[in-house]
């Protein structure tokens, strides 16, 4: 399934991080709504962990919708907040971890693109 196990690693140990990042700020702040991407989050943890064959499918998708997309509106309120004179959202230390999870969205979208190998379902011919 992975090509090279040190990305299944690297992706369990950055996931992991980021879970439990998210479950402090989930506690810290009350965020009860939290709780839907934190689940998501741990399954795709624990479809890595087992190496289910739709892992790629999930990651791919997890990390388009809820990391770049997410952290990119969450980056792009900030500036257009900086620009009406607020700048202590762009100058917070919260802003350039949106940054560096948003980045990291686009390295581990490549890392699944070109390191997950997905397997594929024969299809059953008709007779």
């Amino acid at each position: 399934m992975f090509r090279i196990q040190a990305v299944r690693y690297f992706l369990i140990t950055y996931l992991s991080i980021f879970l439990i990042w998210n479950i402090f700020v989930a506690i810290a702040f009350g965020e009860i709504w939290s709780v839907i991407p934190l689940g998501i989050q741990f399954f795709i943890i624990a479809l890595i962990v087992i190496e289910h064959s739709w892992t790629a499918t999930f990651l791919r998708t997890w990390v388009i919708v809820f990391v770049i997309a997410a952290q990119g509106l969450r980056i792009g309120a900030k500036i257009l907040a900086s620009l009406s004179g607020e700048m202590e959202y762009v100058t917070s230390p919260m802003f350039y971890l949106g940054i560096f999870q948003f980045l990291m969205g686009f390295v581990i979208l490549y890392l699944a693109k070109m390191f997950i190998m997905e397997e594929r379902i024969p299809e059953i011919e008709d007779s």
